[in-house]
């Protein structure tokens, strides 16, 4: 998915691969199976370093507390990306995101179950992206607010975990297809005012969630970072599992059409491309 302007793009994946996207009345949706482990992509094409608060289940991955426009994020460069596998434990490692059915117990039950926390906005992955806050001087020189975290050393990743005290904000748009401007009281639980609408009127509950998977290395390191007063952009996703989705009316053949289209190629007619003339029976050189 990308923003409107280009700048940003999300991706959640499963085996280092992109999922299916399919939008629906301004919605995205992705197929979620049970036990299967997922991560969270972003890209920054932008010229200026951003903060990326990133949602799941409404939770937030970096303190597993309810996830809102003053939560804390990862910092990523300019024209960098980011990669994120899980729910983090410490600086070194996180839990892997896995997809679970709602309902279970002990190892099988979601993250948002296992800590007692509202199982409201099972079934929601979001990214929301902050620009870095610019101060103007006067006598039109403008000076970027905050320090340069990557100025005196390199870091093993593109990016930090990080804390930020602002508390103003405005309205912000939710990236699916659409990229207007939603009411605040939407916006933490991952919907715009039509998602909020299109949602009340399914009456069959998301059957997954995200689970604590198993440990894995990540090494962060905090910092700080001023970020605007208001996000930049909000991407939305929603998952389930595909009998839910087809239920829900999604139209889950785009699901099977995107997996049986051939990879594109420059050259057709030669889809492998092979290095070296087939050499004849008997030849010595």
């Amino acid at each position: 998915m990308k923003s409107h302007n280009d700048a940003y793009s999300v991706h959640v994946l499963v085996n280092g691969k992109p999922v299916t996207e399919v939008t629906r009345q301004g919605d995205t949706f992705i197929e979620g199976r049970s036990n299967s482990v997922f991560e969270l992509h972003f890209k920054n094409h932008s010229p200026r370093n951003v903060l990326v608060i990133p949602s799941v289940d409404g939770l937030n991955t970096i303190d597993g507390e309810s996830c809102g426009i003053e939560s804390q994020g990862y910092v990523v460069r300019a024209f960098q990306e980011l990669t994120i596998p899980g729910w983090t434990i410490d600086q070194k490692q996180v839990a892997k995101f896995q997809f679970k059915k709602q309902g279970g117990s002990g190892k099988n039950q979601t993250y948002t179950e296992a800590v007692d926390e509202s199982t409201g906005n099972q079934g929601l992955i979001g990214f929301m992206v902050f620009k870095e806050k610019y101060v103007s001087y006067g006598g039109g020189v403008t000076i970027r607010g905050g320090h340069n975290p990557w100025e005196s050393s390199p870091y093993t990743h593109n990016y930090d975990t990080m804390w930020s005290s602002s508390t103003t904000y405005d309205t912000m748009s939710i990236m699916g297809s659409s990229s207007a401007p939603v009411d605040i009281e939407t916006k933490c639980s991952g919907m715009s005012s039509d998602q909020a609408a299109y949602s009340a009127n399914i009456v069959e509950e998301p059957s997954l969630g995200t689970g604590f998977g198993k440990a894995s290395s990540f090494d962060t390191t905090t910092t700080s970072f001023e970020r605007e007063s208001s996000p930049d952009v909000v991407f939305v996703y929603h998952y389930d599992t595909l009998k839910n989705l087809e239920r829900k009316g999604v139209p889950v053949a785009m699901f099977h059409e995107h997996h049986a289209k051939p990879r594109p190629s420059p050259f057709p007619k030669s889809p492998e491309v092979k290095t070296g003339c087939k050499i004849p029976y008997g030849w010595k050189g």
